[in-house]
């Protein structure tokens, strides 16, 4: 399934630690269909009850790459860069 419309968009993010750096790039086609198709991926897993309940960051409910490479058929693509 491809976007054919809209702007396509890189959110970047830099995380630093112990004087290294990451940088973790999220790509696609649409901003605003791909924050819906994010958020529909996500209730279809909370729904399953396959993580644990309470307030949680992404990471901790749910596999830090399984849940971004489930996006792909979308064309949103993930990368990790080191520097």
């Amino acid at each position: 399934m491809r976007a054919d419309s809209g702007p396509s968009y890189d959110l970047v993010v830099d995380a630093y630690a112990d004087g290294r750096k990451v940088r973790g790039v999220v790509s696609g086609p649409d901003a605003y269909r791909d924050t819906a198709v994010m958020a529909v991926e996500v209730a279809i897993r909370l729904a399953a009850h396959t993580t644990k309940a309470g307030a949680l960051a992404e990471t901790e409910a749910f596999d830090a790459a399984e849940l971004p490479d489930a996006q792909v058929p979308y064309d949103i693509t993930w990368r990790l860069e080191r520097a």
